[in-house]
């Protein structure tokens, strides 16, 4: 298998541009990419060094897969496959983009395969925010006044209080959710209502989890690497 490799400057004009063979190799050259979608520069980034690289995207696990779910890195120069399961025994470095399965990273370990990946505190950290905040705030590393609040109810009556002080706050749903409704600001317990109005969450609206946080002056600055 070839593939073209180019490179351009800054006004698009080619520098050079080689063809190069892909090796076929059980080992190290054979990358296992698990993702969820959001990282296919990764992938691509093992292909342009000359790796083989079987790719398995997330939205294959659904039991009724969407279009949108399923033809992430179609045309890519990568193999995709349905099933990590068929070509495991092939591949050399396991490489999970995302902050998931980190039991499935210790295993593959524990088989001998390089791994990277993150360890299940690390998603607990990234994913579980309510965890992160409360980890942060034992550990003394400052972040925004605020209070975790459990369900709808309590987090209204929260935003009444803040509105009465006439500060704004950020709320942030637990992650399980979080494909409902994102992270949004209210300055009122009317629009807090609104929002979570609009969120599809139904009888779950009051079993939910909310990070309920003051806004803060400054800017974030964020980095994913």
């Amino acid at each position: 298998m070839k593939y073209l490799r180019i490179a351009k400057d800054r006004k698009g004009v080619v520098k050079f541009s080689e063809e190069v063979e892909i090796r076929r190799e059980v080992g190290k050259d054979v990358v296992l990419v698990l993702d969820t979608g959001l990282a296919i520069d990764h992938a691509m980034r093992f292909v342009m060094d000359g790796c083989v690289v079987y790719y398995w995207l997330s939205g294959y696990v659904s039991a009724f897969q969407r279009f949108e779910e399923t033809v992430v890195g179609d045309g890519f120069p990568f193999e995709k496959v349905e099933d990590w399961g068929s070509v495991i025994d092939k591949v050399g470095l396991v490489y999970v983009t995302d902050n998931v399965f980190p039991q499935l990273a210790m295993y593959m370990r524990r088989l001998g395969k390089l791994v990277y990946g993150p360890t299940e505190e690390l998603v607990r950290w990234e994913a579980d925010r309510v965890y992160g905040y409360e980890k942060m705030s034992d550990l003394g590393i400052k972040v925004p006044p605020g209070k975790v609040c459990q369900g709808k109810e309590e987090l209204v009556e929260y935003v009444k209080e803040k509105e009465r002080e006439g500060k704004r706050v950020w709320v942030k749903i637990e992650n399980r959710f979080r494909g409902q409704v994102e992270t949004f600001s209210v300055a009122t317990a009317e629009e807090a209502e609104t929002m979570l109005s609009q969120a599809g969450l139904g009888p779950y609206v009051d079993e939910a989890k909310f990070l309920v946080q003051e806004d803060v002056e400054g800017v974030e600055i964020g980095c994913d690497g």
